[in-house]
């Protein structure tokens, strides 16, 4: 399932900076509105990934999930207006995971860190784990900052809230541990 960018006039369908803001905002909502409140059971990198999604089919942006499959990687893409965005939800959230998230995202500076931004573990053979920011303090040193998060869960789970400082964080084999945002420049 795949669908092209929607050619669009200026401004429209872009991840604009007030946009990006906008998402960061809206995380924390988002996810007790959907997940918490309502108890529905999600996965670590469903909760990421619904949220960008779903935000993104409000506000009439595109995404472009890159992958790896068939020894090359290759692109999914949904519209800015898609249609079928309940089948384009359920397609993400099948086929794609943690490792995906940190194909699509990039790290950045612990005082960049804002709501709707990742940390990121990578495990041996294959597995990995997404963790979606909530709020975080800086501290003395960037490991001491202090991260509040929701994470879903395998199997499913209603999404937990914690507080952990980034060096208590077990990133696996992810070699930047640090915070990790959307590669929002790349979805349009």
């Amino acid at each position: 399932m795949s669908g092209g960018v929607q050619p669009r006039g200026r401004g429209q369908g872009m991840w604009t900076a007030a946009l990006i803001k906008k998402y960061h905002d809206g995380t924390k909502a988002y996810i007790e509105d959907n997940f918490v409140k309502t108890k529905v059971k999600v996965d670590c990198a469903d909760l990421a990934l619904s949220y960008l999604v779903d935000f993104a089919h409000e506000n009439s942006l595109p995404i472009t999930i890159k992958y790896y499959a068939s020894k090359k990687w290759q692109k999914y893409q949904i519209k800015a207006k898609q249609k079928d965005i309940a089948n384009a939800k359920s397609y993400v959230n099948i086929n794609f995971g943690a490792l995906n998230v940190i194909d699509n995202t990039k790290p950045i500076a612990v005082s960049e860190a804002k709501p709707g931004d990742l940390i990121m573990s990578k495990w041996a053979g294959g597995g990995g784990h997404t963790r979606v920011i909530i709020e975080i303090k800086t501290g003395k040193t960037d490991g001491d900052a202090s991260v509040t998060f929701y994470q879903g869960n395998l199997p499913a789970a209603i999404p937990i809230k914690k507080t952990e400082t980034l060096k208590d964080i077990d990133f696996g084999e992810v070699t930047d541990k640090r915070p990790r945002r959307w590669r929002f420049e790349a979805f349009t």
